[in-house]
C-alpha cells in the first residue's frame, strides 16, 4: 500500500511500502518520503494514479509511466515483472492520451481518438513553440491535437474554441437530432391521418351498401306469398 503526491512543479513523491518497488526509487525504503526519479526527471508530470501496488503518471508530453507491481499485466508493459522504477509505456506512445485512471490491479488511459507523433505533442499546433511552464498546453476536443492559452482562444481558427463549420458542437448535432426526430413524428402523423381517413370511407361504403341491400321483414315475406298465391290460384281458376 502507498501514498502519492503531485506537486505543482510536475515532480511526483511517494510514500508506503516499497515492497513491490511501487514508491518508483530503489533506494527508498518503508519509512521514507521519497521522490520519484528515473525516467520522470526530464519530465514534467500533470496527472498520477495508484493502485494498492503500482502507480502511473501522464506528462504533459502525453507520454505514460508505471512502476511497481508487475502481476496480470497491470503496469502495460508485456510481462508480469516488478519495476522499482517509472518505465514507458511504449504500447501508448502513439496516442495522445488524456487521461489516466488505476485501479486495485488494472491501469487505464483515455486516449484520443487520432494518433500524433512525440512532436506534435511537445509543440503548439497553432504557432509551433515549444510547451513549457509558462506555455501551457490545452487539448482541443474535436482533433485532439494541443494547442497553447493564446491559440485556444477564439481568434485562432484550428483552435477548440473555434467556430468549426465542418465539425458541428455537441449542442448542434442534438439539435439536429431533435429536427430529424421533429420530421419523423409529423411524418408517422400524416401517415396515422391518412390510414384513419381511408379506414373512415370504407365504413362509410360498408353502411351505403347495407342500405342498399336490405333483408326484407318478415311481413313483406307473408306480403310477396299471398300475392303470389292468390296469382297463382286465379290463372288455375282460368
Amino acid at each position: 500500500m502507498l501514498t502519492v503526491a503531485l506537486t505543482v512543479t510536475g515532480i511526483v513523491f511517494a510514500m508506503g511500502s516499497a515492497m513491490n518497488g511501487q514508491l518508483g526509487n530503489p533506494q527508498a525504503d518503508d519509512r521514507s518520503i521519497a521522490t520519484v526519479g528515473g525516467l520522470l526527471k526530464a519530465e514534467f508530470v500533470k496527472e498520477i494514479s495508484a493502485g494498492s501496488f503500482h502507480v502511473a503518471a501522464l506528462t504533459t508530453k502525453g507520454k505514460v509511466y508505471t512502476w511497481g507491481k508487475g502481476a496480470n499485466g497491470r503496469l502495460g508493459l508485456g510481462d508480469v515483472n516488478d519495476r522499482n522504477s517509472p518505465a514507458l509505456v511504449e504500447a501508448l506512445e502513439d496516442r495522445y492520451v488524456r487521461s489516466i485512471a488505476c485501479g486495485s490491479s488494472f491501469t487505464a488511459a483515455i486516449c484520443s481518438h487520432k494518433s500524433m507523433s512525440s512532436k506534435d505533442q511537445s509543440v503548439c499546433s497553432g504557432c509551433k513553440m515549444d510547451f513549457g511552464f509558462t506555455r501551457k498546453k490545452h487539448n482541443c476536443y474535436n482533433c485532439g491535437f494541443a494547442f497553447c492559452h493564446a491559440c485556444s482562444s477564439k481568434k485562432a481558427l484550428n483552435a477548440s474554441l473555434a467556430p468549426n463549420k465542418s465539425k458541428p458542437c455537441r449542442a448542434k448535432l442534438l439539435e439536429q437530432q431533435c429536427q430529424y426526430r421533429s420530421q419523423q413524428l409529423q411524418h408517422y402523423k400524416h401517415k396515422i391521418e391518412e390510414t384513419w381517413s381511408l379506414a373512415k370511407d370504407e365504413a362509410a361504403k360498408c353502411k351505403a351498401a347495407k342500405d342498399v341491400i336490405k333483408v326484407p321483414h318478415a311481413s313483406d315475406e307473408c306480403a310477396v306469398r299471398k300475392n303470389f298465391d292468390s296469382k297463382t290460384n286465379e290463372r288455375y281458376k282460368k
